[in-house]
């Protein structure tokens, strides 16, 4: 049977997936002969992962450092909370530079607000 996934530790110093067409060994497959390969260029790669719960109050904000040295994809969720967590989606800003997340949620808040984001970067 043809080895045709490798997924985790790919070569000893990076992590990733590819996947090679049938009847080709992904341990020996060039370029051309794998149908995925997370580490090619062109794709996005999770950088960071991170969960901030910010505490009831007016203009509250809070900043996360991250130096990638680039601005990233954020995907985030928020949720706020006076008793148990629900979605949020209107009034909250969610920005970021090179180095460092800054999320504002502007205006008067009386719940706590969790919000979970995962920073992407293109693979170059």
């Amino acid at each position: 049977m043809t080895n045709r996934v490798n997924f985790g530790n790919l070569d000893g110093s990076s992590y990733g997936l590819k996947v090679s067409k049938p009847g080709i060994d992904v341990f020996s497959a060039a370029p051309g002969d794998l149908l995925f390969d997370s580490t090619s260029a062109g794709l996005l790669r999770v950088r960071g992962s991170y969960i901030v719960d910010l505490t009831p109050g007016t203009d509250i904000s809070a900043t996360i450092t991250h130096n990638l040295g680039v601005i990233p994809i954020i995907l985030w969720n928020g949720t706020a909370s006076t008793t148990g967590y629900t979605t949020i989606s209107s009034n909250l800003v969610i920005r970021s530079d090179s180095s460092k997340v800054f999320i504002i949620k502007p205006g008067s808040y009386n719940a706590s607000i969790r919000v979970s984001f995962h920073l992407l970067t293109q693979v170059v």
